[in-house]
C-alpha cells in the first residue's frame, strides 16, 4: 500500500535545510554505478559481478570498494571505473521527474540545499553536472574509502550552514540513509520514487515521512515553508 506519513508533532517546524543522498534519490544513477563497476572489475579480475553483488559492497566510496576487489591494481581499476561511469552517464542524463523544479522551488523558499553521498566527489560531480543540477547545491560531501561517513558529513554541512540539526532533513532511498539521518539528529525523509527500496524496511527505520513521488515531498515540505 502506498503510504505518506504526515508530519509528526516533534517536527512541526520549518525545515531550513534539505540534504539529499544522490544515487537513487536525485536520479536513477544506480544502473550507471553497476555497469561501471562491472566493466572495471571484469577487466582486472575476469569476474562479472551481478547488480546484487555490487550493491552488497556499498558503504565505502568507489575507492574502498575497488581496493577490496582489486587490491594490487586498484588505482588503474579506479581510473577505468571513473571513465566507464562518465560514458555510461550519457544514458541517464536526467534527474527524477520533478526534481529540478523541486530544487528550484526550495531555493526560492529560502531553503538551503546540499548533497551527502557515499560515492566519491569525482563521480558525484559527474552525476550532478550530467543531470544539470550542480548549481542548486551549496555543498557536496562525498564518501570515504574506509566506510560510511554520512552521519559525520551531514553534521559538517550543518556546521557550515550554522544550522541546528532539527532544522534540517536528510532525503535518502535506503534504510542506511534513515540510520544516517537519525545518527546526525536531522529529520529522516524516505524517497521511494526510484522504486528500488523495500517499503517495509524503510518504514522500520521510522522516517518522519515516506514519499513515492517528488511532488509528495514538495507538498509536505511546503506546508512547513509556508507556516
Amino acid at each position: 500500500m502506498r503510504q505518506v506519513l504526515r508530519r509528526s508533532v516533534d517536527v512541526l517546524i520549518r525545515l531550513n535545510g534539505i540534504i539529499f543522498d544522490l544515487d537513487g534519490t536525485l536520479g536513477d544513477t544506480l544502473p550507471v554505478c553497476f555497469e561501471a563497476f562491472r566493466q572495471a572489475i571484469l577487466e582486472f579480475t575476469g569476474r562479472s559481478l551481478t547488480d546484487q553483488e555490487i550493491r552488497a559492497t556499498f558503504g565505502p566510496s568507489e575507492e574502498g570498494i575497488i581496493r577490496s576487489q582489486v587490491p594490487e591494481r586498484w588505482r588503474e581499476c579506479l581510473d577505468m571505473y571513473v571513465n566507464a561511469y562518465r560514458r555510461e552517464h550519457a544514458k541517464a542524463p536526467d534527474p527524477f521527474p520533478g526534481m529540478r523544479e523541486a530544487l528550484r522551488r526550495l531555493g526560492e523558499g529560502g531553503v538551503r540545499r546540499a548533497v551527502v553521498t557515499g560515492k566519491s566527489i569525482v563521480t558525484a560531480d559527474i552525476s550532478l553536472e550530467a543531470m544539470g543540477i550542480r548549481s542548486y547545491f551549496d555543498i557536496v560531501q562525498g564518501g570515504a574509502a574506509k566506510g560510511d561517513v554520512k552521519p559525520r558529513n551531514i553534521k559538517k554541512v550543518l556546521e557550515v550552514w550554522g544550522m541546528a540539526a532539527v532544522e534540517a532533513g536528510y532525503v535518502g532511498d535506503a534504510p542506511s540513509d534513515m540510520d544516517a539521518a537519525h545518527k546526525a539528529g536531522v529529520v529522516a525523509l524516505a524517497a521511494m520514487w526510484g522504486g528500488q527500496s523495500d517499503v517495509q524496511a524503510m518504514l522500520g527505520k521510522r522516517p518522519a515521512a515516506v514519499f513515492h513521488q517528488v511532488s509528495e515531498m514538495m507538498r509536505w515540505l511546503e506546508e512547513g515553508i509556508e507556516s
